[in-house]
């Protein structure tokens, strides 16, 4: 399966390790690519954006530490991002609860 994962920070950097230790391909993304070294020498390919990471891949993690970092970049515009192929998408936000209200609407 291939995985985008974007947000290799205090959670999500094991998480994405995790999943490479699983045998599945990830293509990462993390604002400071310094952060993708463990992942790339394990085999992760580093994206040049989140879009980058997104394209033609079966699921999308993000793991975004604020809850401004989640803003705009909801499932749909992953979807738009990757195009037609489909797939899945799973968010996990370490937030302070207001990153939950607004993905309920209110």
């Amino acid at each position: 399966m291939t995985t985008a994962f974007i947000g290799l920070g205090n959670m999500g950097a094991p998480m994405a390790l995790n999943l490479i230790k699983a045998g599945h391909t990830l293509m990462v993304y993390d604002l400071d690519e310094a952060r993708a070294a463990s992942h790339r020498a394990a085999g992760a390919a580093f994206a040049a954006s989140p879009r980058e990471a997104a394209e033609g891949v079966e699921v999308v993690i993000t793991s975004l530490a604020r809850p401004a970092a989640g803003r705009g970049r909801g499932p749909r515009r992953r979807r738009a991002a990757r195009g037609p192929t489909g797939g899945r998408d799973l968010d996990r936000h370490h937030d302070d609860g207001a990153q939950a209200d607004l993905r309920a609407g209110q």
